[in-house]
């Protein structure tokens, strides 16, 4: 089945910075309207917060709306055969990864995976 060309009528990204904390001047949602104009950045009251965008994404964006979305779906591993090198829980393959970014992030309220940062 082909998706109509004119399926969407806006299109968004959201920058999701890796930084620490909970609002970050990383963090940048801008959208666009089908057409040729240029996209323009969307504001948010004392800075953008991953929760926020979330509740963008949910609550405020049109309907219409394809989002991109710039950040890490996955870690390195190929280069030293292992998600976590030295850890003694290091997933194995990427299913296993989220599945360990799940539990350890269940109560991060800044959605941000800071427990998975080394010092």
């Amino acid at each position: 089945m082909a998706i109509a060309p004119d399926r969407f009528g806006h299109f968004a990204a959201i920058d999701w910075s890796g930084a620490v904390g909970p609002r970050q001047s990383g963090i940048a949602v801008a959208i666009c309207a089908q057409g040729a104009a240029a996209p323009t950045l969307i504001a948010a009251e004392g800075g953008w917060s991953r929760t926020a965008a979330l509740n963008w994404l949910a609550n405020a964006m049109p309907p219409d709306t394809l989002v991109g979305l710039d950040l890490g779906p996955s870690l390195p591993f190929i280069d030293q055969d292992a998600f976590f090198p030295g850890w003694a829980e290091s997933p194995s393959n990427a299913r296993a990864l989220w599945a360990l970014v799940e539990r350890i992030c269940a109560y991060d309220p800044h959605l941000g995976g800071q427990q998975l940062r080394r010092s």
